[in-house]
């Protein structure tokens, strides 16, 4: 039984926590989905504020922008000292022009370098005038002395309101032209020059540190590093932790932002020697009722209330028992459906992060098969470029070549051709429109340098496959050659001969094409040389693989981007990628700093997409990234989880579906013993209950078939019984005899009975035998049958008659043994009264007139023959059960008193009167074991 109400418990403890452990699970998930999401949004206003402070300290950024501010000055009038007087002279110089091209003064502007400045603007003029224009010497030296280098003009006027590096990488300098109209509608120029060398780098960061400090507020902090030298770092408050942050940067050099100490930070590499960083505390999402742990076991206590409280009103108001089956299967579900719940946002979790990652393998798999096709797409190109030199075999056909090269002519600002024969003289020659990268490293000589370069490169050629050959054309020329910048050119076409390749020169890269045109023998006799300038070569090999793939990417709504390695908002990229595509950028830094695959999901152009990041093998100095929307993911995940939610619905009409099996399973029995109750009190007892279940209620079912048994025999007993008493008391002139029977089932093995004979006596006759079933009803008939076969013969006595039954029971039972009879006979006008007696019975004689009753030996034990003569008005009881209680204080006075009660009880009988039984004090008459109680009585009445 205990063990029983253990399982009950657990399995009611079990329907509790399950729930709540699913409900824990969903809350948690949420909850952790805000501290996530409230994470994200404040990273990204960190790395926002750590972007503008990065571009505050960065020279360039922070003179752009106090150019900017100076220039809205002077555009509408406003004073110009404090701006001037933020910046010293020798690190920032200032010179307004007019449309003319004369110094204009203004106050708070210097007058000094008058000629010189305005000489030089007069050329920067020309040159934005006229592109391709040469100078002078003499101007080249004057360029040179002002700015740096001759070449940096064509970087001023290129970028009109911006500053630029003078002179490409290495150069310390920024210069630019802002053109503006002033408030009378007037032509200005504003030109800034600006010497890197003399900027005090920390001193703009401490400025910047105290400017953004104040704008972000307290919670923020910056900080300022020199890689070189970071004994002294630049903190904007005393608290800004220092050590969490270069320990979290150390473990996670690629990951930006990240969390340590309970603190957000956010950083970013400056010039490959600089490092700003800011941080913040993560922000305190405060969790939800559910999600504190404490509250589990409250929400758990009120679970188990409910419930206890939905049974309890169950019972109340006397619900059928399916009903609260099914309802508790049902809330049971509606419980686990919690569980279930946290389950699909898990499974859904889990399906977004393969479904993402999925998405990165395929894109993985595109990316590095378009960095493939790029080797593919430069032998393509170098296979074109080859078959020109096809159709010449000889120096006489460079004229014909020369005519052939006219069409690269339209390129105009992609690409430069040299034809160039082995004595160094240049055939034909086609430049951009734009100066070039190599007109920009080699300067005004770039025509002789390559043709120099070339003849250099033919006799390398020569040298190395013709060793014997002393009349190798131009051999002695080129022995006496000591431009080493021709030799370092010569070098490169010779390495790169038949290829299309990368030309390195100083730090600049070009793809360059160079080939050998032959004779039959396999001497070559002169080189062409095709260079395409930066990005058009990516250019077009990209506009031809999304050409290729336009369908494939429309299908998919995917995008491919090519982005420059480093600073990529600064470069020009291959893809137009909009500046403020920080989430782009931001992968682009972690695989620029990683150099592996990185993925993320974030947005571009206002849609969530997964992003992929990969460096580039063949494209070496380019990222490729691929973007794929993230909506079709969401979409099949959602599709995903609404399927698990279909099945969780359907598990719950499942749970409602079995509940209502269930009860009808369990209600089946329970039907059947109702109906057996029903026949039990309709005292309907041929019915059968079948309840083939193999367990406890089948055993039930079978009971109450015995039961029903049981109740049939004794219902037979009884209808024998019944038939076996009396209709009635006899009652005659001179006499009076009636009896009673009684047991605790109304049902009794005992008898009496009473006849007239025909001779004028009156035989009347008590018996009982043991039990109180079918068989014991046969064996009262067959008593009373023998009594009345017996008793209208003429025999001595009824002790004669009693010894006859006796013979016959034995012969047919062969038992006798718990058969109590009591035979007597009474003759109307003597009065006489002869007993026979076997068995125990109680026998009283009432004299009449009031006294005492008599008991007639041998009374209450043993078998014999009494005779009696009943005076007038004297009575004679016998019976059974009818013993007074014994007890120490039971005397022989009391028991007189008892049996004197009995008789006043007796004297109403005659009359009609209530069922002495029902009268009896049961302290001195109690019932006997049997439960059986039966009393006959024979009165002689006295004659009128």
């Amino acid at each position: 039984m205990s063990l029983s109400r253990g399982f009950s418990a657990l399995t009611v403890l079990l329907v509790i926590l399950l729930p709540c452990a699913g409900l824990a699970r969903l809350f948690s998930e949420s909850h952790r989905e805000a501290q996530d999401r409230g994470r994200a949004e404040q990273a990204a206003e960190l790395e926002r504020i750590v972007s503008h402070l990065a571009r505050l300290t960065q020279p360039r950024s922070f003179y752009q922008q106090w150019a900017g501010r100076l220039v809205r000055s002077l555009q509408w009038g406003g004073e110009v000292a404090d701006l001037l007087a933020s910046q010293t002279p020798e690190v920032a110089r200032v010179f307004l022009f007019d449309g003319a091209g004369k110094r204009v003064a203004y106050p708070g502007l210097p007058t000094d370098l008058k000629r010189v400045s305005e000489r030089c603007f007069q050329l920067i003029r020309r040159m934005a005038r006229h592109p391709g224009s040469s100078v002078t010497p003499q101007e080249a030296r004057l360029i040179e002395g002002f700015l740096g280098r001759s070449d940096s003009l064509e970087d001023v006027v290129g970028s009109p309101g911006t500053l630029v590096a003078l002179g490409g990488v290495g150069n310390l300098q920024l210069a630019g032209v802002f053109p503006f109209r002033d408030r009378h509608r007037r032509p200005l120029f504003l030109l800034v020059v600006v010497d890197l060398q003399k900027v005090r780098r920390h001193e703009l960061a401490a400025g910047a540190l105290r400017k953004i400090q104040a704008l972000a507020g307290p919670r923020f902090s910056f900080g300022f590093l020199d890689l070189e030298d970071d004994t002294h770092p630049l903190l904007s408050s005393p608290e800004t932790p220092l050590e969490p942050f270069a320990q979290g940067l150390a473990e996670q050099p690629g990951q930006r932002p990240f969390v340590r100490a309970g603190r957000l930070f956010a950083s970013q590499l400056l010039d490959r020697r600089f490092r700003v960083f800011g941080t913040c505390p993560e922000p305190e999402i405060p969790p939800g009722f559910a999600a504190i742990p404490g509250n589990w076991l409250l929400i758990s206590l009120t679970a188990g209330l409910l419930l206890a409280l939905g049974q309890w009103v169950l019972r109340r108001f006397l619900v059928p028992i399916r009903f609260q089956v099914v309802f508790l299967f049902g809330l049971a579900a509606f419980l686990s459906l919690g569980t279930l719940l946290g389950f699909a946002r898990g499974y859904r979790e889990a399906t977004e992060y393969a479904l993402v990652q999925d998405q990165v393998t395929q894109a993985r798999t595109i990316l590095d098969h378009l960095d493939s096709r790029f080797g593919m797409f430069l032998g393509q190109r170098a296979a074109l470029y080859q078959g020109i030199l096809r159709r010449v075999a000889h120096p006489r056909d460079l004229p014909r070549l020369s005519r052939a090269l006219e069409p690269f002519r339209r390129f105009q600002n992609t690409l430069s051709v040299f034809l160039v024969d082995a004595s160094g003289t240049l055939h034909f020659h086609h430049l951009p429109a734009v100066p070039g990268v190599l007109t920009r490293l080699v300067g005004p000589g770039l025509l002789h340098v390559v043709s120099r370069g070339a003849a250099f490169a033919l006799q390398k050629f020569h040298e190395e496959f013709f060793p014997a050959d002393l009349g190798a054309p131009g051999a002695g020329e080129m022995m006496n050659l000591e431009e080493e910048l021709a030799k370092d050119v010569g070098r490169q076409f010779f390495r790169i001969r038949g290829r299309l390749d990368l030309f390195r020169l100083e730090k600049a890269k070009v793809f360059t094409f160079v080939a050998f045109a032959c004779t039959p023998a396999g001497r070559a006799f002169a080189a062409l040389v095709l260079t395409h300038e930066r990005n058009s070569l990516e250019r077009g090999f990209l506009r031809q693989c999304l050409r290729d793939w336009h369908g494939m990417l429309d299908r998919m709504g995917a995008r491919v981007l090519v982005l420059p390695k480093g600073e990529a908002t600064r470069a020009k990229p291959l893809s137009p990628v909009p500046r403020w595509e920080t989430d782009l950028f931001r992968l682009h830094d972690r695989v620029d700093s990683t150099q592996s695959l990185q993925y993320q999901v974030g947005a571009y152009r206002r849609c969530a997409q997964i992003m992929t990041g990969l460096p580039g093998r063949n494209l070496e100095d380019y990222h490729l990234f691929f973007l794929t929307p993230l909506e079709p993911v969401l979409t099949r995940s959602q599709a995903l989880a609404d399927r698990f939610l279909v099945m969780a619905r359907l598990l719950f009409l499942f749970a409602v579906i079995l509940g209502w099996v269930f009860t009808n399973l369990l209600m089946g029995p329970l039907r059947a013993l109702s109906h057996a109750i029903a026949c039990l009190r309709a005292s309907r007892f041929s019915e059968k209950v079948g309840i083939p279940t193999g367990d406890i209620l089948e055993e039930i079912g079978k009971a109450v078939t015995s039961i029903f048994d049981d109740m049939r025999q004794l219902a037979y007993a009884q209808d024998i019984q019944a038939s076996l008493l009396p209709a009635g008391p006899l009652a005659a002139v001179d006499c009076w005899c009636h009896g009673w029977t009684r047991s605790a089932s109304e049902i009794g093995g005992e008898m009496y009975d009473h006849l007239e004979l025909p001779d004028g006596r009156v035989a009347f006759a008590l018996v009982a035998v043991p039990g109180n079933r079918l068989s014991s009803a046969f064996l009262l008939s067959m008593v009373k049958m023998a009594i009345h076969l017996l008793a209208g013969r003429s025999s001595p006595g009824p002790g004669a008659v009693l010894a006859d039954i006796r013979d016959r029971l034995l012969r047919r039972t062969g038992d006798d043994s718990g058969v109590m009879i009591l035979l007597g006979c009474y003759e109307r006008p003597s009065g006489r009264l002869a007993v026979a007696v076997q068995g125990t019975f109680l026998m009283l004689e009432f004299p009449g007139g009031g006294r005492l009753p008599l008991p007639m030996e041998p009374g209450l034990a043993g078998s014999g023959d009494l005779e009696r003569t009943l005076p007038p008005g004297g009575s004679f009881l016998c019976g059974t059960g009818l013993d007074v209680a014994p007890g120490a204080d039971r005397d022989a006075e009391e028991r007189r008193q008892a049996w004197l009660a009995v008789a006043g009880l007796l004297a109403q009988a005659p009359d009609g009167g209530p069922d002495p039984f029902a009268r009896l004090d049961p302290r001195l008459f109690p019932p006997p074991p049997s439960g059986s109680q039966t009393l006959l009585v024979l009165v002689r009445r006295p004659l009128p």
